[in-house]
């Protein structure tokens, strides 16, 4: 049994120290605070976006996922309505990496496509 004790004291350190990476990664994806939009977003300038057709791509670049951002997100796209009455857009596409299933770490930017009215 004494043989066994150093074996036994590194198998409980390691044990312990996955179970408090753990329990840390729990605690800060439920305590912090998703990525924002700055404010102004609200207004933003459409000169950084590239038309072609009845397509638009907004270039967003933020990190974190499109459900921290959705209300920021839905008014760039009213921000877009508003700027461009003659359009009327019948679909748009979140273009985001996603590392794993379920899991978005960067927002690239939206793909509107419009029709006009």
């Amino acid at each position: 049994m004494a043989k066994n004790l150093p074996l036994i004291i590194i198998q409980c350190v390691g044990i312990t120290t996955i179970f408090f990476s753990l329990v840390c990664a729990i605690y800060i994806s439920f305590h912090s605070e998703p990525p924002q939009l700055p404010a102004s977003e609200k207004s933003f300038n459409f000169d950084v976006a590239i038309t072609r057709g009845n397509h638009t791509y907004i270039p967003i670049n933020r990190q974190g996922n499109p459900h921290g951002v959705a209300t920021k997100i839905l008014e760039l796209v009213e921000s877009f309505e508003n700027s461009h009455p003659e359009l009327s857009i019948t679909e748009f596409q979140i273009e985001k990496q996603q590392t794993a299933h379920g899991v978005s770490d960067y927002i690239y930017g939206i793909w509107l496509h419009h029709k006009p009215k």
